[in-house]
């Protein structure tokens, strides 16, 4: 099967050359009967031979969307419906499946919808079966390998594909098992956290958006506030000064005469009064320093007053702020220093643009794919004329590529508009246009 592209009057076409007559049922009807979810074809003759063309425009074969990421789950399950559907549209027009192609490079995606176009040429005898086998295989790879339920569907597909006579109806019952445990799960675990819900509800306890638990009784809240504390850093903790217990020894100071003279009498008191003022002397001293030892700076900083000896202070959640002055010193000093101006790097090529206002394109790695489409394209060239993924350049050796990437409103290389998917090499000062915006490569 002989396969090559063409561009014409902005449609690119995948051509395929027929192998049998090219008058036969299946080719008719099918460029008569557009099917749904096959690429658009019609037949075209030149010298007595038959060719059939699909349209391809600004769409992308499965295998180049995945070189760049990974097939989740649902667009897996999607693309085997795809499969699924345009299989019962071909039914009515009796059309087999063993003309459909289902290598990845030759199934047509729209990359934003994931929306496929399989490739369908008339009298071709390809085993049905067995491609979608290698299909699913392919997807096998290329599914994120942390995602385990991408794993356990792709592989569960696969397994079920190497059965004998197995059919697609088989896949789908498969895939919607997989679904039906998905969906018990979640189902489960929503059941599971509301009747958490209602219990913690029966105990007053009102579960938060973020997890936590508020409108706790009363009787479990300092259990609570208990364990939500931690013991963190020294620098939390700050003394304060016991001033209960310093009234206390005061009282005790003063009442001390009073005492004496209950049970030693007048006489005792008034014989020995300077020993009783000395020994208040030297309990008020006793009491005094250690008041101050009790209330003495923490090494973190000062004390704060009237807080409990083992209070946790709330610090601040951003770092302390820098002084102002600081901060103005730092940023003169950002602001007069001058940076050198990078040296190109000489194997690095480039994308020179020839009007001052339009950006050249670096070009740092290889592949690097120029477009539109912010998630595949590695430069986004966001104009109208440019295609979602409009070239790709390559890079072998010493030797670089471009390659036109079924872009709309194509790719001229030296002057040269180049076919749809066809590769040519750049060198330096070659011109290059991007739909209508001129470069040079450098």
């Amino acid at each position: 099967m002989e396969i090559s592209y063409v561009r014409e009057m902005r449609k690119n076409y995948l051509v395929v050359e027929a192998r049998r007559d090219f008058l036969g049922y299946e080719a008719r009807m099918l460029a008569a009967n557009p099917v749904q979810g096959l690429l658009p074809m019609k037949v075209r003759y030149m010298d007595g031979s038959a060719s059939y063309y699909y349209d391809i425009t600004s769409r992308q074969p499965l295998g180049r969307l995945l070189e760049s990421r990974q097939i989740t789950v649902e667009e897996i399950c999607g693309l085997i419906r795809q499969i699924h559907g345009a299989l019962r549209r071909m039914e009515e027009f009796f059309l087999g499946d063993g003309g459909i192609l289902l290598e990845p490079e030759y199934i047509y995606m729209e990359p934003e919808a994931f929306q496929a176009g399989l490739c369908f040429v008339p009298g071709a005898e390809e085993n049905f079966q067995e491609g979608l086998s290698r299909l699913l295989q392919y997807l096998l790879r290329h599914v994120d390998h942390r995602d385990r339920k991408a794993v356990i569907l792709a592989y569960s597909l696969y397994q079920e594909s190497l059965k004998e006579n197995y059919s697609l109806e088989d896949l789908l019952r498969l895939m919607e098992g997989e679904e039906k445990k998905t969906a018990g799960a979640r189902k489960l675990e929503m059941e599971t956290e509301l009747e958490t819900g209602r219990r913690l509800e029966e105990l007053g306890i009102q579960k938060d958006a973020e997890g936590g638990e508020n409108g706790l009784p009363d009787r479990q809240k300092p259990a609570k506030e208990e364990k939500k504390k931690t013991a963190g850093s020294m620098a939390a903790v700050r003394p304060a000064i016991p001033w209960r217990q310093g009234i206390a020894a005061g009282l005790g100071i003063l009442i001390l005469p009073g005492i004496v003279w209950i049970f030693r009498g007048g006489t005792f008191l008034r014989t020995h009064v300077i020993e009783i003022a000395a020994v208040q002397a030297g309990l008020l001293l006793i009491a005094v320093l250690r008041i101050l030892w009790k209330a003495r700076p923490s090494k973190a900083g000062d004390f704060r007053g009237g807080r409990s000896p083992y209070e946790e202070v709330d610090l601040p959640e951003e770092p302390f702020p820098v002084r102002e002055e600081a901060q103005s010193e730092e940023k003169e000093e950002i602001f007069q220093t001058v940076l050198l101006k990078e040296e190109a790097d000489p194997n690095m090529h480039r994308l020179e643009g020839v009007s001052p206002e339009t950006e050249d394109i670096v070009i740092p790695y290889y592949p690097f794919v120029i477009g539109k489409h912010r998630e595949l394209a590695d430069y986004v060239l966001n104009r109208d004329t440019v295609s979602r993924l409009h070239l790709r350049c390559d890079r072998d050796g010493d030797s670089c590529t471009i390659t036109d990437l079924n872009s709309t409103n194509g790719t001229m290389v030296r002057g040269i508009l180049l076919d749809a998917n066809e590769t040519v090499e750049v060198k330096s000062g070659d011109a290059v246009v991007i739909a209508d915006i001129p470069y040079v490569w450098r």
